[in-house]
């Protein structure tokens, strides 16, 4: 009688420990059930980020400040101005970050920087006229369009079995993390091949290829980063080629990878849902 009554109590106290368990941020708790975990509702707001009076953010989320030489959100240049990443500049957030990621690559901007001319769309040649010549990369207009995001500024997280993060269920969420782990030792080994010539966007081509299962945008990204090259191939014979082939490569491999990285958390974190739900509903269950 005394060990079914302890053998009870332990099941009651493990049951109170999950339901008591902090609950991530983008979660809520359904008290009523016991502790579950919910996502929470997602419904268009206004930006509390934009003041309604100007056309740019308050200050930076990255550095938090405005207008930050060095920071590649909010540097100011010629062709690209300082953009809210969360709301695009429309002042209103109409993307569910549950569904959608802030694209890594522009910032919400819609486009890049030309890795030639960094933006200002003249160049100065010897010879050439005193206010520079017109860049041959990106024929003046200093910039390109986002490879990643293909100018929408936001980027969508794959679907899991048909379902997003939401709605997915334990056993497709679980096959989609073991695929993101992988795709994360293969993207990973473009960082031992080394920048040598154009061959390495054929490389990276076949990479992306490799993980657009659970990477999709992977293979968009790199169809545009061939076009942004094919440009750049045009100043070869300049110096410090080299350099700025390597920082184009560097910038996409770089946001593709913060990609992937908030793929794998929002995953990790509808398993750990799942999880703690089943816990809770095996543990009443039992009462």
């Amino acid at each position: 009688m005394m060990n079914t009554l302890g053998l009870l109590l332990f099941f009651l106290f493990a049951a109170s420990l999950a339901a008591q368990e902090k609950a991530p941020s983008e979660f809520t708790v359904d008290r009523a059930g016991g502790g579950l975990w919910e996502w929470k509702v997602f419904k268009a707001h206004k930006c509390e980020h934009c003041p309604d009076n100007s056309k740019f953010p308050k200050f930076c989320l990255e550095c938090k400040k405005k207008k930050k030489k060095n920071c590649a959100t909010c540097k100011p240049l010629k062709h690209l101005k300082p953009c809210c990443t969360k709301c695009a500049g429309s002042k209103k957030v109409t993307k569910d970050p549950v569904r959608n990621l802030a694209c890594p690559q522009c910032n919400a901007k819609k486009a890049t920087p030309c890795p030639f001319c960094k933006g200002g769309g003249v160049v100065s040649v010897v010879g050439g006229s005193s206010g520079g010549n017109k860049c041959f990369c990106c024929n003046g207009k200093g910039v390109f369009r986002c490879s990643l995001c293909r100018g929408k500024c936001f980027v969508p997280f794959p679907k899991v079995n048909g379902n997003d993060f939401r709605k997915a269920r334990r056993l497709a969420i679980e096959r989609h993390l073991k695929g993101l782990k992988a795709a994360e030792v293969t993207l990973g080994s473009l960082g031992d091949r080394g920048v040598t010539d154009t061959k390495t966007t054929d490389i990276y081509a076949k990479v992306a290829k490799k993980v657009r299962t659970v990477l999709p945008a992977a293979s968009v990204q790199a169809k545009g980063l061939k076009s942004i090259m094919k440009n750049l191939a045009r100043a070869q014979q300049y110096e410090n080629y080299s350099a700025r082939f390597e920082a184009v490569m560097d910038t996409h491999q770089s946001a593709i990878s913060e990609l992937l990285d908030e793929n794998i958390r929002l995953t990790e974190l509808a398993l750990k849902r799942l999880l703690h739900n089943e816990r809770i509903k095996a543990e009443s269950s039992k009462e």
